[in-house]
């Protein structure tokens, strides 16, 4: 048979003639050997990798953070500062000093107990993310979601977070007691 001729004319064929032997191209060969053999290597992945466990898995690729209390005990915070029954670790304020602008470092298994200095049990919070020191500044800065920021405690004088995931952040947190709304204008 010759190269281009097929079943239907004009159609390509799979095989390619090498010469007088016949042979296949080492290409039709590979692909030949992974259609037959692509499928016992997949179950045969799926089976043995979950076994391994963590720390065989973590030498083959990155490594997995121990977000653990004792890896990462609570970092108390006492920076920040409240207006009108709302407080903020850093400020919206474009033109406030950059260190009043400056988030909170925030990686996997951080834990953070923050002064609130409300006064009171807060009654919200929210917690923005971003992958910038000063997201604010950049406009890079979202919502958290998920296991991103998880409260462990609340209490009249502090609330305590951890980044339950294994990504870095930078934190920024607005908290607000009982007679305020959270304020306008922040980002969605």
């Amino acid at each position: 048979m010759r190269e281009g001729s097929g079943p239907v004319e004009g159609s390509r064929s799979r095989w390619r003639s090498t010469g007088s032997t016949g042979s296949r191209s080492l290409l039709g060969a590979l692909a030949s050997g992974l259609r037959c053999h692509g499928a016992a290597v997949a179950v045969t992945m799926a089976l043995t990798l979950p076994g391994l466990g963590c720390n065989v898995l973590s030498k083959l690729g990155p490594g997995n953070c121990d977000r653990s209390i004792d890896a990462n005990p609570a970092i108390g915070y006492s920076e920040g500062s409240v207006e009108a029954g709302v407080y903020m670790s850093a400020t919206w304020d474009l033109d406030a000093p950059k260190r009043d602008q400056e988030l909170l470092f925030f990686p996997g298994g951080m834990r953070y107990e923050i002064q609130h200095k409300l006064g009171e049990m807060p009654r919200w919070w929210l917690a923005y993310l971003s992958f910038d020191r000063y997201g604010a500044d950049t406009e890079s800065i979202a919502i958290a979601a998920g296991n991103q920021v998880e409260v462990k405690d609340v209490n009249d004088r502090t609330i305590t977070l951890v980044n339950a995931s294994c990504s870095d952040y930078w934190l920024l947190l607005v908290v607000g007691g009982v007679d305020a709304d959270p304020p306008e204008g922040l980002p969605d």
